[in-house]
């Protein structure tokens, strides 16, 4: 099985795709690793209710709810991210009204999808989202 990933130049501010991802998720240029430039997001193997694969580093939201809405007419937001404890996708919870968490052990991020949570964007190239 090959593990897929979209990769963020962070010199240029743009989705790098001439880079080689390692088995351990190192960003490779050449046969050196290159930790401070690129950021490597891994596929979580989702898609929202808009086609859209889910990544780590993505920002979903749900477009009707009954918290306030934001920009673009979204509510409040939640950032995927690999948790290394639990080996998983979990999702971090960003409110202006407070109540910023995490998912639960019990929870998934598909439970969210399935609700109706669509990708965004992405922290990398819209960390305004994440605010």
């Amino acid at each position: 099985m090959r593990i897929k990933y979209k990769v963020w130049d962070t010199l240029k501010k743009e989705w790098n795709h001439n880079v080689f991802v390692s088995c351990c998720g190192k960003v490779l240029i050449g046969d050196k690793h290159d930790d401070c430039r690129f950021v490597a997001c891994i596929y979580t193997g989702l898609i929202d209710n808009k086609g859209t694969q889910v990544y780590c580093g993505d920002i979903l939201a749900y477009p009707k709810g009954d918290f306030d809405r934001g920009l673009d007419g979204y509510d409040d937001r939640m950032e995927v991210y690999y948790e290394k404890s639990l080996a998983r996708f979990s999702l971090r919870f960003f409110s202006k009204w407070g109540g910023e968490g995490e998912t639960g052990k019990h929870e998934h991020i598909s439970d969210y999808i399935a609700k109706g949570a669509v990708v965004i964007g992405n922290v990398n190239s819209h960390p305004e989202l994440a605010n």
